[in-house]
C-alpha cells in the first residue's frame, strides 16, 4: 500500500506539472529533447512526451512519465538516500533503501510492476543535471487496473530523456 501510495504521488506532481508549452519555465525549449522509448513485448513503442520531477529532501524521489495518443509509462524511484546517477532494482521481496516502480498503460488498462513475482524492474540514471535526467529501465508488468485478456507485459529496451519540471 505504501509503495503504491508512493507512485501515485509521483504520478500527481508529473502530471500537474505537464505544460502545453514545451518549455523548462527558463524559456528553454525542451521538446525536442524529452522522449521515451521501449519495446513492449518485442515491439517498440516512442513516446514524443517526457516529464519528470524530483524531490530533493525527506524522501527522495525521481518520477518521470511519458504519453502518447494510445497509453503512457510512468517509472518512480523512491529512496532514503540522494539520488544520483546509478542503477536502481525494484525487488519487493528484498529489503533496500530504494523502491523502484514501473507503469503501462495501453487504452485504459493499467499494468504495475509492483506485485508482480518477482517483483522486479531496473532503472539505470545514465546522466543527471539541474534540468534534465536521462537513463535506460526494463522491467515486468501486470494487470493492476481494468479488464484484459492479456495480464502481463514484458518492456525491455527502455530509454528516456525528461526535462525536470520542478
Amino acid at each position: 500500500m505504501k509503495k503504491s501510495l508512493i507512485v501515485c504521488t509521483i504520478l500527481l506532481f508529473i502530471f500537474s506539472g505537464c505544460s502545453k508549452s514545451g518549455t523548462n519555465g527558463n524559456n528553454n525549449n525542451t521538446s525536442q529533447a524529452a522522449m521515451l522509448t521501449a519495446d513492449v513485448d518485442g515491439t517498440q513503442i516512442t513516446f514524443a512526451t517526457a516529464v519528470a520531477t524530483r524531490e530533493p529532501t525527506g524522501i527522495h524521489s525521481i518520477g518521470i512519465a511519458a504519453l502518447n495518443l494510445s497509453g503512457a509509462i510512468s517509472i518512480g524511484i523512491a529512496s532514503a538516500d540522494t539520488i544520483i546517477t546509478g542503477t536502481f532494482i525494484g525487488n519487493y521481496n528484498v529489503p533496500s533503501n530504494n523502491t523502484v516502480t514501473l507503469n503501462y498503460v495501453s487504452g485504459s488498462i493499467g499494468y504495475a510492476s509492483s506485485g508482480y513475482s518477482p517483483d522486479t524492474c531496473t532503472v539505470t540514471i545514465t546522466s543527471m543535471t539541474k534540468d534534465t535526467v536521462k537513463g535506460i529501465f526494463n522491467g515486468n508488468v501486470k494487470l493492476n487496473t481494468g479488464s484484459s485478456s492479456v495480464t502481463e507485459h514484458i518492456i525491455t529496451n527502455g530509454k528516456f530523456t525528461a526535462a525536470f519540471k520542478n
